[in-house]
């Protein structure tokens, strides 16, 4: 069979719509990029379809077709809907904590270094570490901290972190004034059991 230039002119850009279906897999994937191409493609058989489809009740059903599959193949190569970034949720690991108690001339603190293992997002730390128990009872002492701690938390206290996914940051809590009896305690003499 032998070729004309309108039949070579329509191979070509039944080609170059092909093309265009193939570049979709190639190129980032938003909505402007994948609508652009479609278009494109489907422009690109305008030519071949009207130049070899030469009844018309071909011509429309190859449309119509051409535009079903299009359709189809836009919904297997859309984007999948982006996650909310409001509604990101940071998940903290500890990844160790470094306490240094009753050193002269110095009130308690503990470093804590933590990984967010999560999305991106904030995080909020909270500490009521300046409250000075007044009770020897480790299991009176948790509670009346983890009051204090929930308190300031509801009231939108503490300390805000940005986090990135995986990013590893650390802080400081700074522990109480020391009285001048606790100072003198040996070191570890005073941490709470868990």
């Amino acid at each position: 069979m032998v070729y004309n230039t309108s039949d070579k002119l329509g191979i070509a850009l039944a080609c170059l719509a092909g093309v265009m279906a193939i570049a979709l897999f190639l190129v980032e994937k938003t909505p402007a990029t994948i609508v652009s191409l479609l278009l494109l493609m489907l422009a690109l058989l305008v030519y071949p379809i009207l130049h070899f489809a030469k009844r018309v009740a071909w011509r429309v059903v190859a449309f119509i077709g051409f535009g079903l599959v299009t359709l189809l193949f836009a919904w297997h190569v859309w984007p999948p809907k982006q996650a909310d970034q409001s509604k990101a949720t940071p998940k903290v690991s500890i990844l160790g904590y470094e306490v240094i108690l009753f050193k002269s001339n110095m009130n308690p603190f503990a470093n804590v270094f933590f990984q967010n293992v999560g999305d991106k997002g904030q995080i909020t730390i909270c500490s009521s570490s300046g409250l000075s128990p007044t009770s020897a009872d480790v299991a009176k002492v948790k509670k009346e901290l983890e009051s204090v701690t929930k308190g300031v938390a509801s009231k939108g206290g503490g300390l805000v972190f940005s986090v990135e996914a995986q990013e590893k940051r650390w802080f400081t809590v700074m522990g109480p004034t020391l009285s001048d009896e606790q100072a003198k305690m040996p070191d570890g003499a005073a941490v709470l059991a868990s």
